[in-house]
Order: C-alpha cells, then sequence, then structure tokens
C-alpha cells in the first residue's frame, strides 16, 4: 500500500466516496422501484423480497473471499472493475423481462457494489493524512445511506419516468464514472498478497478485535433495517398516512443517518473512543422501538424517533471504518478485514427484515421490541469487547500507563 500523504488530498477523497455513493445506489433504486416491477412483471411480493435481497445475500455469502480477490487483484483495478460490473448488471436489469433474469442482474449488481465498496477504505488511506484519517473513515460511512437517499428522491418522478429509466441511468453512470477513475488513478499495481484465502481468514478469527467489529456491524445491520426497512410499512397500515408520506419520513431518517456518521468522525477526532460511539448507537437502538412499534403514539413523534434512532445509530458505522486499520492486524489484511465486516453486515441485513417480518405476523408489531432490545444488548457487549481489546492494544503500546 502506497504510504500517506502529509496533507489530506480532498478531491481524491471526494472521488472515491463518489464512487461508493454510486455504488450505494443500486441498493436504493430496488426500494424505490418494487412496486413498479411488481406491477410490470406480474410477480409475487415473495420474488419482488428476492429481488430486493439478492445484493445482501451475495455478500453474505461472497464478501469475504471476494475481498481477498480484489485486494489481491489491487485496489484501484477492483475499483474500476467493481464500477463496470455495477453498470453491465444494471443494463442487463434493464432489458430484463423476466424476474429471473432480473434477479441474476442483482446478483452481478452485487458483485460490483463489494468490488468497490471492500477496497476503497484501502484506497482513502493513501489519500489522506494521518490525522484526518478517523474522520474521513467516518465519512466513508455514509456512503450507503446517502447512495439510499438519492434513489428515494426520485420516488415521485418514477411513475412518470419508470423504473427502467433509472436502471439505465444506473449503467451508464459507473462506467463513465470508472473512466473518471481510470485517468485519475491509473490501474496501479497488484495488491499485497496474504498467505491464502484459508491463512488470511485464520489471522482475522485470531484477532478478536476484528471479530468484535464485525459482529457489531451485524448487529447494528439487523437494528437498521428493522427501523428504516419497516418505517414505511407502520406509516401506511399502522398509522393510514400516504405512500408519498411514507416516503418522506423514510428519507428523513436515513438522511439522519448520514449525519450521525460525519458526527462520529467529529467525536473520534474529539477522543470519544470508538467503543463509546458503539455502546451509543445500540443504547438508542435498545430504547426506541419501544416507541415506535409499540407506544401507539402519532406520526409525527415516530417519524421523529426513527430519525433519531438512525442518526444516533451512524455512529457506530462511522466509528467501525475508523477502526478497521488499527484493527486488522496487518497492512495487508485491511481489504478483507473490510470483507469480514461487509459479510457479517449483510448477513444482518439478509436475517433482520426475515426475523422482524415473521415476529411482527405471528406477535404483532407491539411484541417487536422483545426481537429488538436483546439484540442491543449483546451490542453492548460486544462494545464492552471492543473496549478491553482498545485498552489492551493501548497498555501495549503506553505499558506505564494504568488500565
Amino acid at each position: 500500500m502506497i504510504g500517506a500523504p502529509e496533507k489530506t488530498q480532498i478531491l481524491d477523497v471526494a472521488l472515491l466516496i463518489g464512487a461508493g455513493i454510486i455504488a450505494a445506489c443500486q441498493v436504493g433504486k430496488a426500494f424505490i422501484a418494487m412496486p413498479l416491477i411488481i406491477a410490470e412483471l406480474h410477480i409475487g411480493v415473495d420474488v419482488g423480497s428476492m429481488i430486493l435481497a439478492v445484493v445482501a445475500l451475495t455478500g453474505a455469502l461472497g464478501a469475504m473471499p471476494i475481498s481477498v480477490f480484489m485486494r489481491d487483484l489491487g485496489a484501484r483495478r477492483a475499483l474500476i472493475l467493481g464500477l463496470v460490473v455495477i453498470g453491465i448488471g444494471s443494463a442487463v436489469g434493464m432489458l430484463a423481462t423476466t424476474a429471473p433474469i432480473l434477479i441474476l442482474s442483482r446478483a452481478i449488481e452485487g458483485f460490483g457494489l463489494l468490488a468497490t465498496a471492500l477496497v476503497i477504505p484501502d484506497l482513502l488511506q493513501q489519500v489522506v493524512a494521518p490525522r484526518d484519517r478517523d474522520f474521513m473513515l467516518a465519512v466513508w460511512g455514509t456512503y450507503m445511506p446517502i447512495g439510499t437517499v438519492l434513489m428515494l428522491l426520485l420516488g415521485p418522478a418514477l411513475p412518470q419516468i419508470g423504473w427502467r429509466s433509472v436502471w439505465a441511468f444506473n449503467a451508464l453512470l459507473p462506467i463513465a464514472y470508472a473512466a473518471l477513475c481510470f485517468f485519475r488513478f491509473g490501474l496501479g499495481g497488484k495488491g499485497a498478497r496474504g498467505s491464502s484465502l484459508i491463512g488470511d481468514i485464520e489471522a482475522l478469527f485470531h484477532a478478536s478485535g476484528c471479530l468484535y467489529l464485525a459482529l457489531a456491524f451485524g448487529l447494528y445491520s439487523f437494528l437498521y433495517v428493522a427501523i428504516a426497512g419497516f418505517l414505511p410499512l407502520i406509516v401506511v397500515t399502522q398509522l393510514h398516512l400516504s405512500v408519498a408520506a411514507a416516503g418522506l419520513f423514510t428519507t428523513a431518517a436515513v438522511a439522519a443517518n448520514v449525519a450521525g456518521n460525519i458526527v462520529a468522525g467529529l467525536l473520534l477526532r474529539a477522543g470519544v473512543p470508538i467503543w463509546g460511539n458503539v455502546a451509543t448507537s445500540f443504547v438508542v437502538y435498545g430504547l426506541a422501538p419501544l416507541l415506535i412499534f409499540a407506544s401507539g403514539a402519532g406520526s409525527g413523534l415516530i417519524a421523529a424517533t426513527a430519525a433519531l434512532t438512525l442518526g444516533v445509530g451512524g455512529l457506530l458505522p462511522g466509528s467501525i471504518f475508523a477502526a478497521i486499520p488499527r484493527f486488522a492486524p496487518t497492512p495487508a489484511l485491511v481489504t478483507p478485514t473490510v470483507g469480514l465486516i461487509q459479510q457479517v453486515s449483510n448477513i444482518g441485513q439478509f436475517v433482520g427484515p426475515l426475523t422482524i417480518g415473521f415476529w411482527a405476523a405471528h406477535f404483532g408489531w407491539p411484541a417487536v421490541p422483545f426481537v429488538m432490545a436483546p439484540i442491543a444488548c449483546i451490542g453492548l457487549a460486544v462494545a464492552a469487547g471492543i473496549r478491553n481489546v482498545q485498552r489492551h492494544s493501548n497498555n501495549r503500546q503506553n505499558p506505564g500507563t494504568p488500565s
């Protein structure tokens, strides 16, 4: 990996985060377009759910091995390859006339999204000064909510322009952006090789800090999707508001998550420990569902609570991304560490909606906090584990410091 510069290269940082946002748009576009896709292809909600979930499933099954492959390929090459693959997948989806073809296209997009997102933290370290590293990696955590919000904002125009136009735009933009990244960064060389896929996995599983980070992100993803994913349904079916109002509430809540990631960077720069941000996020996620799902409160209070929850919850992803370089066993394992975290995160994104949906269907929405509160409590235990790892690391670096 190239050494960090003395001064942060803001243009390159913006270009790299922009690539992540373009990748994240592939997640958001499916959420906003799903009603139109179901109507046009004459499919059920079950098949529609698979179209939504296949990107997360790709990550849940393959993020770790894909990260090792992309590390060996080279971060710059992987970035460009990922963007091109996203464009190809979106083009295939634009032309799809059946659900299986559209699901296949979503799997292709999922591979491209992983290839892009897994290497960007490593690339950011090459263009960010050491003093700005934690903040910029926390800002990088905004890529997914920003991409989601941008696609949600298309909601009012979607009936006029059609979902295929959105897919066409998302076919052209990533490929054009890949060309821009090529002219700016070049292809670079191959990456620093680890021992092997099995060797890298073994090294990560012996690094308790990496396991804690991955588990924290997986639990967070479970809780995040439970609120962000089901908020529109709560607003429409329980509060009897319009679909447009549901979209507005969800957009505001996800936008608050962007702010939370940025605040995480500022807090880390001010000296707040990583574990403190993680614990704060889980405390809020453990308490808020009581008001959102079980209180019978009005729409304004529920929407405000959801926005506050996702906003404070944004402290976690920003902090986790900032922690990766210091928790990875070696610089060569930074990208595989991101892969491990993304894989567990995608498992949370996949399992979360299924669990909450099943629980709500059988026991009602007021029972949902009985699932989310224990998950948040486990998250607090993981935050304590992160604290212990940090404390032991600090003691090794400063043997005279009391623990």
